[in-house]
């Protein structure tokens, strides 16, 4: 995926950096929606994500997304992107290690409160 439009990532990259803790609902858009992340995928086509979190593990960083669908399924898939810095640029690379999402995702449902067993 490459970045189309980004809201709040400046913020929580700061809180990140200086290694102080923040709430990403603190960083939401004024109306109380999520973050609102535009990707373009490898088709060309544009996904919209919200941004559920940041995990830190290991010393990388990582953005947990969901892609906004139109329909209202109870089910959400999540996207698991490294942040990186390219040139003096942020970027966010796809993480295709298996074990590595697996155990990022353990750290978001650890982040979120919820029990690996309950979901």
């Amino acid at each position: 995926y490459s970045l189309v439009t980004d809201y709040g990532a400046e913020k929580q990259l700061k809180c990140l950096q200086d290694g102080t803790p923040f709430d990403v609902y603190q960083i939401a858009l004024g109306d109380g929606s999520l973050p609102i992340l535009v990707l373009t995928d490898e088709n060309g086509n544009d996904v919209t994500f919200e941004k559920l979190d940041v995990v830190v593990l290991d010393g990388r960083s990582f953005l947990i997304l969901a892609e906004v669908k139109d329909d209202e399924s109870d089910e959400i898939d999540v996207v698991i992107l490294e942040i990186k810095e390219e040139d003096g640029e942020e970027v966010y690379d796809t993480v295709v290690d298996e074990e590595l999402s697996k155990k990022v995702y353990s750290q978001f449902l650890k982040q979120q409160g919820i029990d690996e067993e309950e979901e």
